[in-house]
C-alpha cells in the first residue's frame, strides 16, 4: 500500500529533523571531537578605528595576527575548556588561507549601520564558500561580523557546522567588549569574552534551545 504523498513528505521531514537534532546533540557531547577552525573575516566590517586602519595592509595584518594569537596562546583561547570537549583538532589553516583571499578594501566601513549587517543565511553562504581541506565531522568557526570602535563592541557569530555537508547545525551572534593594549590585543579581548560567555552561560542555553526542545 502506497503512503499518501503528504504523509511521505511528513515522514521525511521528521527523519531530517531527527538527524539534525542528533548532530546538534553531538556538539554538547564531551566525547565527540570538534574541529576548531578559528576566526573568519569574510564579511567583517571595521568601523571607526581610522587611526589604526590607515591602510589595507594594516587591516590585513590584524586579521593574520588574531588567528596567529589563537594558535600561540591556546591556554587562554581554549576551545576544549569552552565546550567541555576532550578532544579538539586545530585547523586554523583553513580560515587563514580563506582570509588571505579576501578583498580587504571591501571590509572597511564608515557607517555605524554596518555594525549588525548579517543574517543566518549570510553565514551559510560564507560556509558554502569554504574549502575544509579534507577535515570532516563537526567544525566550529567564529565568523566576525564587525569590530566597532565607537560602540566598543565586537560582534561574532559562533557557528557549528557539519563539515561533510557544509550544513550549519546552529549559529548564534554574540557581542562583547574589547579590552587590552594595542589593536591586536584590544580586539582579541572581544574573542576572549565571547569564549568566556559561551562557557559560563550560552552553552547551557543552547543545549535547551537546540537539543532539549
Amino acid at each position: 500500500m502506497k503512503r499518501p504523498l503528504p504523509q511521505v513528505i511528513l515522514f521525511l521531514l521528521m527523519f531530517s529533523q531527527s538527524g539534525f537534532a542528533q548532530q546538534a546533540r553531538e556538539v554538547f557531547n564531551p566525547q565527540v571531537p570538534i574541529v576548531w577552525l578559528g576566526l573568519d573575516f569574510s564579511q567583517v566590517r571595521f568601523i571607526g578605528d581610522y587611526a589604526e586602519f590607515r591602510t589595507i595592509d594594516a587591516a590585513k595584518k590584524l586579521i593574520i595576527a588574531l588567528n596567529d594569537l589563537m594558535l600561540s596562546e591556546p591556554e587562554k583561547y581554549d576551545v576544549g575548556k569552552m565546550l567541555g570537549k576532550q578532544k579538539v583538532e586545530q585547523r586554523l589553516d583553513v580560515t587563514m588561507v580563506h582570509n588571505n583571499g579576501l578583498d580587504i578594501s571591501a571590509l572597511m566601513a564608515d557607517s555605524l549601520g554596518s555594525h549588525s549587517h548579517l543574517k543566518e543565511q549570510d553565514i551559510q553562504k560564507i560556509i558554502d564558500d569554504y574549502d575544509f581541506k579534507g577535515s570532516t565531522g563537526i567544525g566550529l568557526m567564529f565568523n566576525v561580523e564587525s569590530f566597532n570602535k565607537p560602540l566598543g563592541e565586537g560582534l561574532i557569530w559562533v557557528t557549528f557546522m557539519n563539515m561533510n555537508t557544509k550544513e550549519i547545525l546552529f549559529t548564534e551572534r554574540l557581542g562583547e567588549d574589547p579590552s587590552g593594549f594595542g589593536i591586536r590585543n584590544y580586539w582579541a579581548g572581544s574573542v576572549y569574552h565571547v569564549m568566556a560567555r559561551v562557557r559560563k552561560k550560552e552553552l547551557k542555553a543552547w543545549r535547551v534551545k537546540y537539543v532539549n526542545k
